[in-house]
């Protein structure tokens, strides 16, 4: 059983001996100083269910921070592989241009076809991984 969940049952059983304790001490059955002693111990087990529940919230919220924290650095290490990805495709298409200037230069026309084909493609490629970066990059910022 999760923590929180522990806490919670434990709560509820505290809970229920201290309002039979409650009823107790507001019946007549007992005498004073009885009735005295057992409102006395209600009133404190009331008080521990109330520390139980306050500790059930910083159990919570620690465990919603580890995991914030663990879609933050998830989130992160997408960025940070697609803009290595969107860099490389970036240079691959500066690369193949320069190919293909020097094929013009050459004036090789199986050369400047096949170059501009591949430009085409790198040109795709680029385009589909700087889309993909900023997508990745806005889901970052949103989850920080």
């Amino acid at each position: 059983m999760r923590t929180p969940q522990t806490l919670d049952e434990a709560r509820k059983y505290i809970l229920y001996v201290s309002d039979a304790l409650q009823a107790m001490a507001s019946s007549h059955s007992l005498d004073r100083q009885e009735r005295d002693i057992v409102g006395t111990y209600a009133a404190g087990l009331l008080e521990y269910a109330r520390g139980l529940e306050k500790i059930k919230t910083r159990v919570v919220a620690k465990e919603r921070d580890k995991t914030k924290l663990q879609v933050v650095a998830e989130l992160e290490s997408n960025y940070e592989k697609h803009k290595k990805i969107a860099k490389t495709a970036h240079q691959n298409l500066h690369i193949v241009k320069a190919q293909l200037k020097q094929a013009e230069k050459l004036m090789v026309e199986i050369d400047i076809n096949e170059a501009k084909c591949r430009v085409a493609y790198y040109a795709k490629q680029n385009d589909i991984a700087t889309h993909n970066e900023s997508m990745t990059k806005r889901e970052f910022e949103q989850g920080s």
